[in-house]
């Protein structure tokens, strides 16, 4: 049982890797491309401490980016 949207992306990068996930602005990104640039952003957020409960802002629309920091935040 899947518990967050998080979880859903993960085991979608596993089960089809290779399916397109976002597109957008003409340009498309797959499940494991997606996972991957999340994990990443995730880590980037850590790094520079950000914490569960911090507030941030985002400014990304209709971009891959958004989907990016929607799923890595």
């Amino acid at each position: 049982m899947m518990h967050s949207i998080v979880e859903a992306l993960s085991l979608h990068a596993q089960k089809q890797p290779d399916k397109i996930a976002v597109i957008a602005e003409e340009k498309t990104i797959t499940y494991s491309q997606l996972w991957s640039e999340v994990q990443k952003f995730s880590l980037f957020l850590s790094s520079i401490g950000v914490v569960k409960g911090d507030r941030i802002l985002h400014k990304a629309s209709h971009t891959i980016d958004f989907a990016v920091c929607c799923f890595g935040i």
